[in-house]
């Protein structure tokens, strides 16, 4: 059996899908079962737990063979949240490690370190750590940036025929990765022996900028529209102001402006040597229509201002 931490988020839920399909056991530990019930129906075991609470840890690792870990709560707020965060991982892989678990797969971030600027980077270095000294078998999946949101913030005001909020000047390159090929390489990790004990680095075949982005949803919808641009210092600022109103998109509007402001880049080249994949592009979704735009992600925030 896989247990399956962080089964109803965006990644997790494919996971899921993808294992059910396979045939595989899966058991979703997740504090909402009521979000779990696809996965409820397609045949996986839902229990009800919180990374948070050791006990629930314990009974959910307890008969599963394998794990996967895609999850953090971003409603969290403050320092100590995040080390509640932190320590609800460790003590998922002492069980784990009390459980005798076969493997780990851990769904980390490229660009983690434990002097980020970000506290989401802090935890997921932290976390690395943690699992590389516990002696399990385990593999790090370090995903680029997710595509689906970007797409949605941008795809759905073009295809809406409205003005398209793009922060900073559009001109910064990003790595865009597709949901479906950083869950193609979790279940790669989970079972290929070559990703045994090793960090993964997974990204997207192109570094676009949001300019370009932008280009390829107006080129899919046949119109132009307005673009305005939001300057980084201002949407910095944004972030930290919405914060303890709507963490969700304060914590979003903070990870755009380091996005936009970082090297993003990424080069799949030693990727696809490894572990061969038509990896998808952002004119893929464009072709998809309206099935990028139903994706789950961040609005785009209002400007008030012309530009």
């Amino acid at each position: 059996m896989v247990l399956l931490v962080g089964g109803t988020g965006r990644l997790g839920s494919r996971v899921g899908r993808r294992l059910l399909a396979e045939g595989r056991r899966v058991r979703v530990l997740t504090r909402s079962p009521a979000m779990a019930e696809d996965l409820a129906r397609l045949g996986a075991e839902v229990v009800a737990g919180d990374l948070c609470d050791r006990t629930t840890l314990e009974r959910g690792v307890h008969g599963v063979a394998r794990v996967v870990v895609s999850a953090h709560d971003e409603r969290t707020l403050g320092h100590a949240g995040w080390a509640r965060q932190a320590a609800g991982h460790h003590h998922l892989i002492e069980a784990a490690c009390a459980e005798r678990v076969e493997h780990v797969v851990f769904v980390s971030c490229r660009g983690v370190d434990p002097e980020h600027p970000l506290p989401a980077f802090r935890l997921k270095h932290a976390v690395e750590a943690r699992l590389r000294s516990s002696g399990l078998s385990h593999a790090i999946v370090r995903s680029a940036a997710f595509m689906e949101p970007w797409a949605a913030w941008i795809g759905r005001p073009v295809r809406a025929g409205r003005s398209v909020t793009i922060p900073g000047l559009g001109d910064h390159p990003i790595n865009l990765v597709a949901l479906d090929d950083v869950a193609h390489y979790v279940l790669l990790a989970l079972d290929h022996p070559e990703a045994r004990n090793c960090t993964l680095e997974v990204g997207g075949p192109e570094n676009l900028t949001l300019n370009q982005v932008a280009d390829a949803f107006e080129e899919g919808a046949l119109r132009s529209v307005r673009r305005r641009y939001l300057p980084l210092q201002l949407l910095r600022a944004a972030g930290a102001y919405a914060l303890p109103f709507a963490p969700g998109l304060g914590r979003a509007l903070a990870t755009a402006a380091y996005r936009c402001s970082s090297d993003q880049t990424f080069d799949a080249a030693p990727l696809l040597a490894a572990f061969p994949r038509r990896l998808t592009r952002v004119a893929d979704l464009v072709r998809q229509g309206a099935a990028a735009t139903r994706t789950e992600g961040p609005a785009a925030p209002r400007v008030n201002r012309a530009g």
